[in-house]
This record gives C-alpha cells, sequence and structure tokens, in this order.
C-alpha cells in the first residue's frame, strides 16, 4: 500500500497493489476506522481525516478495492472486510485519500512525557514527597506507596500507552 500525489508519505490517495497491479480504493464508506488503519500500516500514526471525492486526484488503473469495512483494528487494509455485491458505482472520481499526521503517534507521546516530567519535577522538589517508580510490583504489595496512579493515553478508544507510578513520603 501506498499514498499518492500528497505532500509527503503520510498524505495522499490510496492505492494498494492487487494481482501484481497497482490500483485506488473507492470512498465509499470510508471514514476514520480504514484511514486509521492505513496510517498505521504505513507508520504514520493515527489518521487526522478521511478524504473522499478524489481529493489528491483521480488515479489511473483500476480500483482495486471497493466498499471496505474495518474496524479499525486491522494491521492492513487488505485484512478488513470488502462487500463484494455492492451497488454502489466506483468510478476514479470517487478515489479515497488521507491524511496522517507525520510522526503523530510519536508527538503525541512526547507531549505526555514532558507533562509526566514536569509533574516529577514539582514533586521531587518538594521535601515531602519522593518520586518512586515500582514497574515489578504491584502498588498494593509495595510497603511505603502513599499515593497510586495509572496514566494511560487513550485517543479515539485506543489505550496507546501505560505508566504506573507511585509516591511515598520520605523515609
Amino acid at each position: 500500500m501506498e499514498l499518492v500525489d500528497g505532500e509527503n508519505k503520510c498524505s495522499g490517495r490510496v492505492e494498494v497493489l492487487r494481482h501484481d497491479q497497482w490500483g485506488s480504493v473507492c470512498d465509499h464508506g470510508w471514514d476514520l476506522r480504514e484511514a486509521d488503519v492505513v496510517c498505521l500500516e504505513l507508520g504514520c500514526g493515527l489518521a487526522e481525516s478521511a478524504l473522499h471525492g478524489s481529493a489528491f486526484g483521480e488515479g489511473s488503473g483500476e480500483i482495486s478495492l471497493r466498499h471496505v469495512q474495518c474496524s479499525g483494528h486491522e494491521s492492513s487494509l487488505t485484512h478488513c472486510a470488502v462487500v463484494l455485491h455492492s451497488d454502489v458505482l466506483c468510478t476514479h472520481e470517487k478515489d479515497a485519500g488521507k491524511v496522517c499526521p507525520i510522526f503523530g503517534l510519536a508527538l503525541h507521546l512526547l507531549r505526555l512525557l514532558a507533562t509526566l516530567f514536569y509533574i516529577l519535577i514539582i514533586l521531587s522538589s518538594n521535601p515531602h514527597f519522593l518520586p518512586v517508580f515500582t514497574p515489578r510490583y504491584p502498588f498494593n504489595a509495595h510497603p511505603h506507596a502513599a499515593v497510586t496512579s495509572h496514566c494511560v493515553l487513550s485517543w479515539r478508544g485506543r489505550s496507546l500507552w501505560l505508566q504506573r507510578f507511585a509516591w511515598s513520603p520520605p523515609q
């Protein structure tokens, strides 16, 4: 799969290789679930948008996929369900496009890490609290845990990162 005629590798008209021939994807039923699968497959994070109506120009050649239906958890667009007997007429005027943020997932994680480091700096500057990381033990087994917290980065129902923290008063 590739995105063509976009500004970078993470935007453009969606094209897939089937039977040794590149072809476009019909935009019927195209939404963020399908767009997310494409972005993740290409290593571009989660989709910013799912574009319709040949937003990146009309393809040439055949339309490889029509009426694609993804749950959003597939590893490839070719693993999504396809409605074989659809009444939808697909022409290149209906080629699907998408825009993924370059390094989109990394940007969200960097923002989260910056926030967490800020919190740790504030807590560590307070003489009454000392940050203690306990990744190998459940919090209820840690003898000095005073405050526990779970931090989950979730975007559109996807859990992307989990970190546990425990703070205990100094001994």
